[in-house]
């Protein structure tokens, strides 16, 4: 078997970014629910990560590569078959993210302004601003 380096370099690129994501899950869920349960997630899936890769592994080496080909081919396609149905699906009912009503009025009855400051003509004390 050949190593070709162009594939070294695209897997270590396509490793360092999946870990890159991991990392950012951990820390929104270590920012969000505390370092322990963090912690004990990431131990539980790098455990899981290792126990499949042993068994799927192991399995994988009895099989022609032919096979492993077809069904990583059918996977993938199914995966994108699935994306493409929930993309449009949802870009006929309108929920798209770029929908945004820059008119609406907020509760007091002011147009909707950036963040929903409030100028020192609209502040609910005055112009003074309560001082």
């Amino acid at each position: 078997m050949e190593i070709s380096l162009i594939g070294s370099l695209i897997t270590f690129q396509v490793t360092f970014t999946e870990l890159f994501i991991a990392a950012t899950v951990v820390a929104s869920v270590t920012y969000k629910y505390g370092w322990k349960s963090a912690a004990l997630g990431s131990v539980l899936g790098a455990i899981a990560i290792v126990v499949i890769s042993f068994t799927l592994g192991s399995a994988a080496s009895r099989m022609p590569i032919h096979i492993l080909d077809w069904v990583s081919g059918i996977l993938l396609f199914g995966f994108g078959v699935f994306l493409y149905y929930e993309f449009w699906s949802a870009h006929k009912k309108g929920e798209g993210a770029a929908v945004i009503d820059r008119g609406a009025p907020v509760a007091d009855g002011a147009p909707a302004g950036r963040g929903g400051e409030l100028g020192p003509d609209r502040h609910p004390a005055g112009r003074e601003g309560g001082r």
